[in-house]
């Protein structure tokens, strides 16, 4: 999907993660991982890459270095580890690997593709059907609300 010319660059990833990534086995796969994460965020963008000229926004980048990052120093996801007595823990997120958290797209949402901003617009309210048990809606003290 991301054909054209990568949009951050190893040297980026390296100073974003603070680490030299010097040995030709750390960039190819910090290669791949940039461009897996660039893939990412353009999808998530609705676009096929940046068109030359047009400037990138710094939150796209930082997005990109972002999601990268994770998939280089955590390639497996884990949400805890310890070292004696080794521990480990698992993924924070029902997939493993690189994904986008709701803050990363939160910070995309501006430049989605063929999105118009303007006018009226719908908003969800559906919740699930469980948050509705019997007739009564969850409250944070724990005593049920009706549901009418």
């Amino acid at each position: 999907m991301s054909e054209g010319m990568p949009l951050v660059s190893v040297a980026d990833l390296s100073d974003w993660v603070g680490e030299p990534i010097e040995d030709d086995q750390d960039q190819r796969r910090a290669g791949r991982v940039l461009t897996y994460a660039q893939t990412l965020v353009l999808t998530y963008l609705n676009r096929a890459t940046i068109p030359a000229g047009e400037d990138m926004p710094v939150a796209v980048s930082n997005v990109i270095l972002q999601v990268a990052a994770r998939g280089y120093t955590n390639p497996m996801s884990y949400a805890n580890e310890r070292l004696d007595d080794w521990g480990a823990g698992g993924a924070p997120v029902e997939e493993m690997g690189m994904y986008l958290t709701a803050t990363e797209k939160r910070l995309l949402a501006p430049y989605v593709a063929g999105v118009n901003r303007s006018g009226l617009g719908v908003v969800g309210t559906y919740r699930g059907d469980s948050c509705v048990a019997g007739g009564w809606v969850p409250a944070d003290d724990g005593a049920p609300i009706p549901w009418y």
